[in-house]
Formats: structure tokens, sequence, C-alpha cells
């Protein structure tokens, strides 16, 4: 879908994100309408929760920050309670603890919320006053990935589930934003008449509202790990690396889902599964960008994110390569191994998607409608996820088919095409006697499929 602008360029640039007005969503224009104080590496403003407060309830303080830079940033608060009340009792006004240090991801939106005691004897007032002191310095060097002002509120399904129900319960408070000495927010408000006390012993905490990996938007977080991508990860997607824990993964998975692969069946699987990486830097793996089509991710590390007009649709795996990123910078030091053990869905989505469109081409037949091949997809996902209901057409189509297809793509060593195919051609030989009925069209399907491919090579299968 068409995206409303939200950054402003002076010369459009390739990968010079220095040289931009970088402007990611702006949480705080759809929580607080747009107010804000800006306090070091933060906007901050400042909540009551209920906003008038009765005698022997305990109120929400909340602090709302909003990270502004591309590094974790240390945040100290500490509140400030009234001294005494309206008919100057002291001690009326307390906390379990007055202060608290968190540290927020990149471009994380959440709050500190402080919860106060007020004693049931305090006197009713409408002018009560209390302050939050905020101290924000980036963890690091920093830039700067929030304008001062904000930019456009953010759309409902910008979000995942869980943010979007905390922003919308956050959007129900009214927000001060009044500094004192630079950093301390203050808030007024009334406490009316109450009951026995109902203390609390909870202590002042922090609540992630909104990180990165909340965001369904991919620009920031291309922005941010797009160059990780680039030179940590693309580099070792090459089939040397990848086919053999792709193989011993995949062995392992259909096996647990009670459909233990013959050799055959898992090699093209495997090299099914190496070819959808490899085609993420085409020029480096030689299969070019016509070939690799929707899987090419080198093109969209080659720009610079924030020139895309549209969100960019990345291969499955790879958007969620980012997403680990951003929950932990380790998973782009081995990506391997978390593609492997972490992201073998996401990938065997991007697998599957690809081979409906080969087998296809390859026989002109119409294997069903988009969202009919989307439900075939989710249907063998969750039979791998739950351990069970596998049989021979949900594996051979269309995993085993569309192997067969790309086999040549992948060689290894000094193998020849036909190695695999003679090998997938003994393995369906015995699958023969669990062929069902409703099998039987997979089955004959892969069969021709065989012979077609056997005489490119010059031999027959069957």
């Amino acid at each position: 879908s068409q995206l409303k602008p939200i950054v402003t360029f002076k010369t459009p640039k390739r990968c010079s994100p220095m040289s931009e007005t970088i402007n990611y969503p702006d949480i705080f224009s759809t929580i607080t309408g747009g107010e804000r104080a800006g306090i070091g590496a933060v906007h901050a403003a400042l909540a009551l929760r209920p906003q008038t407060a009765k005698a022997g309830q305990p109120l929400a303080v909340i602090a709302l920050l909003q990270s502004t830079v591309d590094v974790p940033v240390e945040v100290s608060a500490a509140i400030t309670l009234p001294g005494q009340d309206a008919k100057r009792a002291r001690g009326r006004f307390s906390t379990p603890s007055p202060s608290i240090a968190v540290r927020l991801k990149p471009a994380e939106v959440g709050y500190v919320l402080f919860p106060v005691n007020i004693a049931a004897e305090t006197a009713p007032g409408t002018d009560y006053k209390l302050s939050v002191e905020i101290e924000a310095k980036p963890a690091g060097k920093a830039r700067t990935i929030r304008q001062p002002n904000g930019g456009l509120p953010g759309e409902p399904g910008d979000f995942s589930d869980a943010a979007q129900q905390k922003i919308k319960a956050l959007t129900t408070l009214s927000y001060a934003t009044d500094k004192r000495r630079g950093r301390q927010l203050e808030q007024r408000f009334s406490v009316g008449p109450g009951g026995a006390d109902q203390p609390t012993d909870r202590k002042a905490e922090w609540v992630s509202v909104c990180a990165l990996t909340d965001l369904r938007d991919l620009r920031p977080l291309l922005h941010l790990y797009g160059r990780t991508l680039h030179i940590d990860v693309l580099p070792q997607l090459k089939r040397e690396k990848l086919y053999a824990p792709l193989l011993a993964e995949t062995r392992e998975r259909f096996r647990a889902a009670g459909y233990p692969l013959h050799d055959g069946e898992a090699g093209v699987i495997a090299k099914l599964l190496t070819l959808i990486l490899e085609y993420a830097s085409p020029k480096i793996t030689g299969h070019g960008y016509v070939n690799a089509g929707r899987f090419d991710l080198l093109t969209w590390l080659d720009r610079d994110p924030y020139t895309f007009e549209t969100r960019p649709a990345l291969p499955t795996w790879a958007a969620e390569l980012l997403y680990a990123i951003a929950r932990d910078r380790r998973a782009a030091a081995q990506p391997i191994p978390t593609i492997q053990r972490l992201l073998y869905p996401s990938l065997l989505r991007d697998a599957m998607s690809h081979s409906f469109a080969l087998i296809e081409r390859e026989t002109g037949e119409s294997l069903g409608s988009a969202a009919e091949m989307a439900h075939f997809t989710d249907h063998l996902i969750k039979a791998l996820a739950n351990k069970s209901g596998l049989d021979f057409s949900r594996v051979y189509l269309p995993l085993v088919l569309g192997g067969l297809i790309i086999n040549e793509q992948v060689l290894l060593g000094r193998e020849s095409p036909g190695d695999l195919l003679q090998q997938v051609s003994l393995d369906v030989e015995q699958r023969q006697p669990e062929i069902q009925a409703e099998a039987q069209a997979v089955y004959d399907l892969t069969n021709d499929m065989l012979d077609r491919t056997g005489q490119k090579y010059g031999f027959r299968l069957s």
C-alpha cells in the first residue's frame, strides 16, 4: 500500500544515512497528539491514572518516553511527591521506590510507572503537584532517528497487536510536558475524599510499549541493520556453508513430524532452501536478478530505505532475521544457525511460494488460487510445528517437485545433475505402497516430472 512521506531528503543518495533527515514512526503523535518535551535523548510526557485521585487509593504516575536515537539509552527517573497535604499534614504521599534506572532499546517507546500511595487521611484538594526528573544519555555514538517535533502518527496496522493495545490504552490519558530546570516534568492533580487505606507495595517499573520489533514497516529496521545484513550476513549465504546444516535440519524436522524423508527427498528440499538464500545476493552467487525475482535482497540493501515510497516486500526469512537482530545482535554474527534453528519455518514458507510458481510454469497446470496456496503452506508449517499431519501429497507438492526443478541450479562439488534425480526416483518407488487415491495425481505428476527432467540428461527414470 502507498505510504505517506515520512522523510525529507536534501539530495537523494545511496547508503548515506548521515545526510538525510530521518524520522522514524512517531508514537507520541499517536498517543499524546504530538505533545512532548525533549530531554536528552528522549521525548517525554507525564500522565496520571486516574487524573483525579482518591484518598486511600493508589495513584499511577506514568512518565512516557520515546527514544530519539539509534543506540540504547540509559535513563534514570526520580519522582518528587507533595511534601504535605492541603491541611499541611506531612507524610500523606509515598511510593515504594522513588527512583528507577532503565535501558531503552534503539528507537523504543515505553513508560516508567511509579505507584504512589495516598493516605486515607489526606485532605481533599485541587492543586496538588508532583514532578519526575529524567536523565537520558545515549549508550554510545548515536544518530538522531526522530526529529524534535515528531512526525506523522502511525496507523493502527503499523504496529503489532500487543503494541496497538498498549498505545490505545495510553491515548485515553492527559499528558503534561511543562519542564523545570531542563529535565523535570511537572503534573498537577486533585485528591478527592476516599475511604480506607488500600496501599500498594509495587515498585517502579518499566513498561515497553513499542520496540522496533513491534513495527510492521521494515524501513526503520533496514535503516539500522541493513548494513549489518550486507556486510555480516550475505557473504555467508553460499551453498558450501548452507546445504549441510539445512539438510540436517530438514531431516530432523520432518522425522519429528512423523514423516521421515529418504535421502533424495531431503536433498532436493535442502537444495531448494539453499537456493532461496543464495537468491538474496544474486550478483554474488551468480544466479542473476531475473532468476532471483522477489527473493533478491541485495537490491533493497543497495538503496537507502527511506527512499522507498512503499513498504519493502522482503523475503519472509529476511524480514524475520531483521526482527531477530533487533532482539539480539548476536543473530547477525551467526546467521546460518539462526536461520537453521529459528527461521526455518519462514524460509520454508518462501521456498513453498517459489515452488508453486515453478511447478505451474513447468507443467502449465493451475495449482489453485493464491489464498489456497497460502492455506496449503500454513497447513504444512503447522504440521511440522505440531509434529503430525504430513503425507506424500503435502511433502511432494510443492517441496520435492520444486526441488527437482531447481536441482541443477545448486550442484555441489562434482555432483552430476542426474545423481539426485535417480535417488528421488528410487524414493518415489519406495513410497508407492503408501499412495492412496487422493495422492495419485501428485504421484503421477512426480513420475512425469522425473521422466521429463531425466530426459534432459539422456536417461529415463521409470
